[in-house]
């Protein structure tokens, strides 16, 4: 069962869309989100991928890469063109 996102997980996810910025109309530029083993982040990213709002990529040296699902996407509040570009092929 999908529990709530936390205000801080809801922070992550825009975070990792570039969802943060002022203009909506560069929303979702991007989909990645780094962070180190054993860190608070970490462990809300580790809780996103478990209710299926983000997935874990690969380790990249000492960090961990995690994107947003669209079912992540859509939980941070972005409109559907900024669900579409960060969906885009050449941006996974």
């Amino acid at each position: 069962m999908t529990q709530q996102l936390t205000e801080r997980q809801i922070h992550l996810l825009r975070h990792a869309l570039g969802a943060n910025a002022e203009n909506k109309g560069v929303w979702g530029y991007r989909n990645r989100f780094f962070c180190a083993d054993s860190t608070p982040d970490y462990y809300e990213w580790q809780s996103l991928v478990e209710q299926g709002f983000a997935t874990l990529i690969n380790r990249i040296d000492t960090l961990w890469l995690f994107c947003a699902t669209k079912a992540g996407a859509k939980a941070a509040g972005l409109h559907r063109a900024a669900i579409k570009r960060a969906f885009e092929e050449h941006r996974q």
